[in-house]
């Protein structure tokens, strides 16, 4: 496709180049489009510039003809959030390029008669133009390099869980109880020193089996080390950030139940929390956001509910679960939306999309956390009570929790004691 200029006596409404990209993986389709004023004095889109340029071996074609719309002028670059933009968004900010990425559903949703990969970059282009066009703010590269590292460490952590989990399990099934927790550790340290013997010495025989343990208690070692040096990593580039430092020192020192990995996750997912216009953007963006749609009171079906970041959903959910343990008040709005909706999921659910307008409060006006204004509650810890004895006390029946089922007119109880009874777990675990 050979680019095509228009002249520039033409162009006199717009000045500023609306730039698209259609990324593949050795060629990017670029559209460049401008507003003008046509013979009858309508304000239209005219195409600029358009070009396919290959990149496989060298990105210098590709930078040379986007400074040619970008350098010293007016414009928005944008290109869909595939799994290969990060090589554009560094070229991007090494230039100084206003880039943003595109909701990568836009293009499916165009209804084209026969698309190509012209009519695509075409087609973001003119949504750009129009304002039309759902994007993202992309997150400076150290940024998106720590957050990446974040990441890896989730993925190393599920390998480890992996391992613990097939150990519990074989001991199960060949020896009839699960191994957990000390017992777990115990047989690590004798495997270490005695090698082989300390699983015979369990009651495996020589079947084949001890193979697997051995081969699962090294794959578990190897893990917990990897895992162990990338916290190390990953820690010392957060608190080298002073943006990260900053917003992980609040939410440690302000949130009882948010702890070092949990913080981490916050900060290297949300980045600059400048870059959500409102709350109902980042609590969209958390995954949180209602996804049903309806007329006249009935049910139409459902949105993309995995529409957003997963890692921050599942930290919003594991943050919900700890401050429900110690926070008195929270665990009270939890017990309420757990009795209004019957399902401890979904009460859950709730409890994290009203924290994560709560953190984007935090972050956004830079203040601690406060509690009181949050649920409407004193903080209350919650330490074990003193024993009393019946005489003391009127012994009373624990209330019971309606769980209400649509599908079905029965209804069942909960114990709400078992729900408030306090768990040991420490603060900083996450």
């Amino acid at each position: 496709m050979n680019s095509t200029d228009i002249s520039p006596s033409a162009i006199q409404a717009d000045p500023r180049n609306y730039i698209a990209m259609d990324v593949h993986s050795n060629n990017v389709v670029v559209c460049v489009k401008r507003n003008i004023i046509n013979a009858k004095g309508c304000l239209v889109g005219q195409t600029i510039a358009e070009k396919t340029i290959a990149t496989k071996g060298s990105y210098s074609g590709l930078t040379q003809f986007l400074a040619r719309y970008a350098d010293s002028q007016q414009h928005t670059m944008v290109a869909e959030s595939t799994f290969n933009w990060y090589w554009i968004a560094n070229i991007a900010e090494e230039r100084g390029w206003n880039m943003r990425l595109a909701d990568p559903s836009t293009v499916s949703q165009a209804s084209i008669k026969a698309a190509n990969d012209r009519t695509d970059a075409d087609y973001l282009a003119e949504r750009l133009r129009t304002n039309s066009l759902k994007t993202a703010t992309i997150m400076p590269r150290k940024q998106r390099a720590a957050r990446d590292l974040m990441r890896h460490r989730l993925n190393v952590m599920h390998e480890v869980a992996e391992k613990k989990i097939r150990l519990s399990n074989l001991c199960h099934n060949h020896l009839g109880h699960p191994l957990h927790g000390k017992e777990l550790q115990g047989l690590q340290l004798a495997f270490k020193t005695e090698g082989m013997a300390a699983i015979y010495k369990m009651g495996f025989d020589t079947s084949g089996s001890e193979f697997i343990i051995a081969d699962l208690l090294l794959g578990l070692k190897q893990a917990q080390e990897r895992l162990k040096h990338l916290e190390e990593q990953v820690f010392q580039i957060i608190d080298s950030n002073v943006e990260f430092q900053s917003s992980r020192a609040l939410l440690l020192r302000t949130i009882k139940g948010c702890g070092n990995i949990l913080s981490s996750i916050l900060v290297t997912e949300i980045g600059d929390i400048n870059r959500f216009h409102s709350m109902g953007d980042f609590v969209s963006y958390c995954r949180l956001a209602p996804t049903s749609k309806l007329s006249n009171g009935k049910s139409k079906g459902k949105g993309n509910a995995k529409n957003g970041n997963a890692y921050l959903s599942w930290a919003l959910t594991e943050l919900a679960t700890l401050m429900a343990r110690f926070n008195r008040p929270v665990q009270r709005y939890l017990d309420r939306k757990l009795e209004r909706r019957g399902l401890r999921v979904v009460a859950i659910r709730s409890l994290a999309a009203k924290l994560a307008r709560c953190v984007y409060q935090l972050l956004r006006k830079n203040e601690p956390f406060d509690l009181f204004r949050a649920f409407g509650a004193a903080a209350e810890p919650l330490a074990p009570q003193p024993a009393q004895t019946e005489d003391a006390v009127e012994v009373k029946e624990p209330k019971r929790v309606k769980s209400v089922r649509r599908s079905k007119a029965k209804t069942a109880a909960v114990d709400t004691a078992a729900l408030l009874a306090p768990k040991q777990l420490s603060p900083g675990v996450a």
